[in-house]
């Protein structure tokens, strides 16, 4: 059944430290996203607006080099804050609920074949995946923040879009149309598994006719469209 995209059968119903953990990662991750949007605003719309921005151009570094060196201290911020969330709830699940030992979950990739995989193997899936769903709406962050030199408007901006893509990947995936957008596709873990894991409002659902290859490459597509974008549009900027 492809429409039920990635799925995971388990054979209990006993809350455990993993379930404790993912619950708690979803959460997290839905704040680190808006903590990090803000920061790609401060960084970008934010020193430009303060004046920050033309003094760090006067150093002999190149503005291509000057983006990604931001670009790249914000992602190893995120990847750091989830990975060290993720285990951190995890261990204090894991004392709380305690972890099955041996058990192994039965993953229903992308709808189409059965996987056996160990729920701590499927829980770095989920960080991984929340990683590069977070990173994508940093450099859209950015792009948005080059174009705008209000930061204000930026950041407005910038959740006005989350929210939607929010709406969008809970309540519409139902909706054919929505495989164009970009937002249904940067939630990776649905493909592995994530969908029966995250039963609350931040659970993203799997698009209808989901496909994992689609979703992949569609995403690194619009990685390097808004890094390019992004790139030529701070070289061409006017501080």
């Amino acid at each position: 059944m492809p429409e039920v995209g990635g799925r995971i059968q388990r054979a209990y119903d006993k809350t455990n430290g993993y379930d404790f953990a993912y619950f708690l990662v979803c959460i997290a991750g839905f704040l680190l996203s808006l903590i990090f949007i803000y920061f790609a605003v401060v960084i970008f719309a934010g020193e430009r607006n303060d004046g920050v921005m033309r003094m760090n151009l006067t150093k002999p570094v190149s503005r291509v080099k000057l983006y990604f060196a931001k670009l790249s201290a914000l992602l190893a911020l995120d990847f750091v804050a989830i990975i060290g969330l993720g285990l951190l709830f995890l261990a204090i699940g894991a004392c709380i609920y305690g972890a099955p030992a041996g058990s192994v979950l039965v993953s229903i990739f992308s709808g189409t074949s059965a996987t056996a995989i160990a729920p701590f193997g499927n829980f770095l899936l989920k960080l991984v995946s929340l990683f590069v769903e977070n990173a994508f709406y940093i450099v859209l962050a950015c792009f948005v923040s080059v174009l705008c030199a209000n930061p204000i408007f930026s950041v407005v901006v910038s959740y006005l879009v989350y929210a939607f893509a929010l709406t969008t990947n809970t309540l519409l995936s139902k909706m054919a149309f929505l495989k164009f957008l970009p937002f249904v596709h940067t939630d990776l873990s649905t493909f592995f598994g994530g969908g029966i894991w995250g039963n609350n409002f931040l659970a993203s659902l799997v698009y209808n006719g989901a496909s994992f290859a689609l979703s992949f490459v569609y995403l690194m597509i619009m990685f390097a469209i808004l890094t390019v974008a992004s790139c030529f549009a701070f070289k061409k900027q006017e501080l």
